[in-house]
């Protein structure tokens, strides 16, 4: 920490709790990782639900809960709603165990809600249902998590009281793993009431459980936790020794997620051990795995490693004599990465953690100007953390003496009414007081009056605004369940649209390569398979989502036209024309959109032609406009001469692709408002003969 009026209390005080915010880094685990594999979960769930829309049945009940389970790290209101679903069905099928399953979903996503009381009601209706069922193990699931969330209201010896009921199920039934875990929670629980000791023996246990079984990445995860107590009570060469067994096995199993944070934790070690070069040797290492996981859920940890990898370069540079200015300056780079980061995620910790560390860095260069304003950065995070948190003091402290001043009141009001009550009691024969006395009821007698008349008045009043507050919910209810429904509709069409697509296609390039089959050409059809296998695994590779990048879309094209001018040799040739502010890698359309109109100029417009055509496709941008316009062009017979020329050959064909893509488009056009528009223009010579066909496909791209 750079203080500029070099304050050394204060520099020692702040060092502690940077440190303190270092040994917490060592336990984040990789949530982010984990809700993205959640929601691909949730996903397929979702697609198989669909298919069993129309029963009522234990499989769709089933289904309906996993959803709900699912939803507990992505939504946990959707996972509430599926979990309802799923409840009533089963109660309708008196299906206990589905029941049972149901409502402690439902106890999963108040936990997830920080609904704690409701969650804890959910998880024993569960405990009941499963001890009828007499599903120790499901009783011993409900003990865990009912723990968890008591430990998530920082309750922890509470927590410990129910996880040891839950290992002493689990120890009967002899289910090490789900011990296992059980005994990291304690040890978890331990941790947070600063009980390092009794932690690190908690995780032995959950260790020896694992290797029992030769859970090897959860011996792995067990390592690294331990290493992290150790640090915490630096031991460092016991915590480093725990995180290079854990990152050999983590290597062993590829797992790269895990990989990263460990070779972030081993850094943290060196770093708090003073040993520099290492640290930034594992943070660099820990920087280059992170990158090149390739999504968007590791930027928070990137920031982490920015930031102590330009620590490391600091100190570094101050244990030189005199500064270095190379490895300031990287310092400063690596830094200034952190802050990119942070900034539009609003990581706040991150910036009071290693602001200060790039200010100094920027004095040190003798950039005191920057320096200055980087420490005001860093003063603006910390005031408004500190005001937030001193406004709810400031809060607390007022309603505690409002409550303490009313309370007084109350009892001075007491006390004097007494008083009265007793002095009137023994001066009865005074007429005066008993006059005052009567005058007294009176007035309190009518006030009384007049307080229940405005009672009954502000009852009837409060209870017709609930009465149509209720309607108006009830209505916007209603509109958001039909509008809820016809998405989910939309949905269901152009999955089943894209699904009649895909099939259609692959049984047009069967028919070529039983064409060369037939012909006996061997080399060309082996050619040709090579080819339609490529294509093949394309088209299911892009029938799992409902939009490509450009770049995959014009990939399949031009296989698909290399496969029909093999095939039809000389009689079809073809060029593709993409203007130069066409950013091809980063425009999404829907998949299998240009190919059946470029099948169908082929099939129906240059092979009635003896000596064949050519297909030219153009693709432009309009920036401004934000539409993406793909023209494909023909020198066919036209659409006119094709449609005699079927109607005399008496066929019955027709072109699904085309179809099937102009209902996509449809579908298209009413869920997302795309603007997407298909024109199709036939082309004639100057003496007004046929002279092929144009399709433009307009499309709004961001």
């Amino acid at each position: 920490m750079y203080l500029f009026n070099g304050n050394v209390l204060t520099f020692l005080m702040m060092r502690n709790i940077a440190l303190n915010i270092l040994l917490a880094i060592l336990l984040c685990p990789f949530f982010l990782f984990a809700q993205r594999k959640e929601q691909q979960r949730v996903d397929s769930l979702l697609v198989l639900l669909s298919k069993y829309s129309a029963k009522e049945d234990t499989v769709k009940a089933g289904l309906l809960h996993n959803v709900a389970f699912s939803y507990f790290a992505v939504n946990p209101d959707k996972g509430i709603q599926y979990a309802f679903q799923a409840l009533d069905l089963a109660k309708k099928l008196q299906w206990k165990k589905g029941i049972a399953r149901s409502v402690t979903a439902l106890g999963a996503n108040n936990w997830a809600k920080n609904n704690y009381e409701q969650a804890i009601a959910h998880y024993q209706e569960a405990i009941k249902y499963n001890e009828e069922l007499h599903d120790t193990i499901a009783i011993a699931a409900n003990l865990n998590n009912i723990g968890g969330v008591y430990h998530a209201q920082y309750k922890f010896m509470k927590a410990i009281d129910y996880f040891k009921q839950a290992i002493s199920l689990y120890h009967i039934s002899d289910k090490k793993l789900n011990e296992q875990g059980v005994w990291q929670n304690i040890a978890e629980s331990h941790e947070s009431l600063k009980n390092y000791r009794a932690s690190i023996e908690d995780y032995k246990k959950a260790l020896e459980l694992n290797q029992a079984i030769q859970n090897e990445r959860n011996i792995a995860s067990v390592l690294s936790r331990m290493g992290v107590i150790y640090a915490r009570i630096e031991d460092y060469a016991t915590a480093l020794d725990n995180e290079q067994k854990a990152l050999i096995t983590f290597r062993k199993i590829d797992e790269k997620d895990d990989i990263a944070s460990t070779l972030g934790k081993i850094g943290n070690i060196y770093y708090l051990n003073k040993k520099y070069n290492l640290s930034l040797d594992y943070y660099k290492r820990a920087i280059s795995m992170t990158e090149g996981l390739g999504n968007k859920f590791a930027r928070e940890y990137l920031a982490i490693y920015y930031g102590y990898a330009g620590k490391n370069y600091l100190q570094l540079a101050i244990q030189k004599e005199h500064a270095d200015a190379s490895l300031l300056q990287q310092a400063v780079d690596y830094l200034q990465k952190m802050r990119s980061i942070s900034i539009p995620i609003k990581d706040w910790v991150q910036l009071k953690e290693f602001l200060p560390e790039l200010s100094k860095a920027y004095a040190l260069q003798g950039k005191d100007r920057k320096a200055l304003s980087i420490y005001k950065e860093y003063s603006i995070y910390t005031d408004s953390l500190y005001n937030t948190e001193k406004d709810k003091e400031i809060t607390r402290h007022e309603v505690e003496y409002e409550y303490s001043k009313q309370k007084d009141s109350m009892r001075y009001a007491y006390n004097l009414q007494q008083t009265r009550l007793n002095a009137l009691s023994k001066e009865k024969e005074v007429n005066e007081l008993r006059f005052k006395q009567q005058w007294l009821y009176t007035v309190v007698g009518v006030i009384a009056i007049l307080l229940f008349g405005l009672y009954l008045f502000f009852r009837s009043r409060i209870k017709n605004l609930n009465l149509k507050n209720e309607l108006e919910a009830e209505k916007a209810q209603k509109k958001l369940k039909e509008a809820e429904y016809k998405n989910r509709l939309n949905d269901v069409s152009y999955a089943a649209l894209q699904a009649q697509m895909n099939p259609h296609f692959i049984f047009n390039c069967l028919n070529s390569i039983k064409l060369y089959a037939e012909q006996n050409d061997t080399q060309a059809a082996s050619t040709y398979l090579t080819k339609f296998s490529k294509l093949i695994r394309m088209i299911l590779d892009h029938s799992r989502t409902n939009t490509i990048v450009l770049t995959s879309e014009l990939e399949l094209l031009k296989l698909y036209l290399e496969m029909e001018a093999m095939r039809f040799k000389t009689k079809l040739h073809y060029n593709i024309e993409i203007d130069d502010n066409v950013e091809c890698d980063f425009i999404d359309i829907p998949p299998m959109l240009i190919q059946p109109y470029v099948e169908n100029a082929i099939w129906h417009g240059l092979m009635h032609k003896a000596e064949g055509g050519s297909i030219q496709i153009h693709i432009a941008h309009n920036i401004d406009a934000g539409i993406l316009v793909i023209s494909i062009i023909d020198n066919g017979i036209g659409r006119a001469r094709a449609a005699e020329i079927k109607s005399r050959a008496g066929m019955q064909y027709a072109s699904h692709g085309t179809r099937v893509t102009a209902e996509r488009i449809e579908l298209l056009n009413e869920k997302y408002k795309a603007g997407a528009e298909i024109i199709v223009e036939d082309l004639q010579t100057d003496n007004y003969e046929p002279a092929g066909t144009k399709v433009v496909i307009k499309l709004a791209v961001k």
